[in-house]
């Protein structure tokens, strides 16, 4: 595809997102839910995803219904990448916020 400047738009593939852990949080952050996502040529980035108190309240505090949660919200964010890249996020009832971003080699 290109873009109405003529620049390819590009966005790069994972191959994979695997749970790493997910344990209590520091406040604010109810849990902190761990990922590795897995890019082609034996690349990987680890992203945490703090997942608040009152997200994890309307979850019922489930660990599976937040690992889900937390998840979506990397996935969203890792969709427009066009590099490997690491997050720090924090879900709340008010969104996702991206505390850090950071790719290999910066």
């Amino acid at each position: 595809m290109s873009s109405a400047a003529g620049v390819e738009n590009q966005v790069t593939i994972f191959i994979d997102v695997e749970l790493v852990s997910i344990v209590e949080g520091e406040p604010p952050d109810a849990h902190t839910v761990t990922f590795d996502v897995i890019y082609p040529g034996e690349t990987w980035c680890r992203s945490m995803v703090g997942v608040g108190h009152a997200v994890a309240a309307r979850l019922g505090r489930d660990e599976y219904e937040m690992v889900r949660a937390a998840r979506d919200a990397l996935l969203e964010l890792l969709a427009a990448e066009v590099e490997p890249v690491s997050f720090q996020l924090r879900l709340t009832t008010d969104g996702t916020t991206i505390i850090a971003r950071a790719a290999p080699g910066e």
